[in-house]
């Protein structure tokens, strides 16, 4: 765990010094867009199994990193707007409490657990495509019904592997996007500056 925590510092950090200063109401809203997509693969593929092992794993850990980044996306959302101490429609409310440097710390290690995940699908990616190139290649070869057969689950497994692959690019932007924000927010916080 401490391992996870100075990597996701280590990764703020590098986030911060390279980053230019972010509009985080924009960031938050396109959060919002990217989380819905992420929502609909959740909800459209959450069960879904093919049969091949590696296109399986790829679903697999797509889904943990849309399940983290939805996760994620609504700490961050929610962090925002209590430390700017609005509520999301803009109105100023004086009784909430901020959330503390440590709470901040820990979500991005979540960010950072996402990380990883997006980090597995991308590897599982390619695993992935190698299956539905051998399936493909099956089909060639297959006869009568079984060619019937196989079309039909390299066309299910096809479309799969592209919706993963969609929603893979969609959680590389919003990991991306948590990890320059987080690092701002902190780094505004330490210099004891206001939002």
């Amino acid at each position: 765990m401490k391992k996870l925590f100075f990597i996701a510092l280590a990764m703020i950090a590098s986030m911060v010094v390279n980053a230019q200063e972010l509009d985080l109401k924009d960031v938050i809203a396109q959060s919002e867009k990217n989380k819905a997509k992420l929502q609909e693969y959740v909800d459209t593929y959450g069960s879904t199994t093919t049969g091949n092992p590696d296109v399986d794993r790829f679903g697999k850990s797509i889904l943990e990193a849309a399940k983290s980044a939805i996760t994620n996306s609504d700490t961050l959302k929610s962090f925002y707007y209590r430390e700017i101490g609005e509520t999301v429609d803009g109105v100023t409310d004086v009784t909430v409490h901020k959330p503390s440097l440590e709470q901040w710390a820990a979500l991005s290690e979540g960010v950072a657990k996402e990380t990883v995940y997006v980090t597995d699908a991308t590897k599982g990616a390619e695993d992935a495509a190698k299956a539905v190139t051998k399936m493909s290649d099956d089909v060639k070869n297959a006869k009568g019904k079984d060619k019937i057969t196989a079309t039909k689950n390299l066309k299910n497994v096809t479309k799969f592997v592209d919706e993963s692959k969609s929603a893979l690019s969609v959680l590389t932007v919003e990991s991306a996007n948590q990890t320059k924000s987080i690092g701002q927010i902190i780094s505004t916080l330490k210099s004891g500056k206001n939002l």
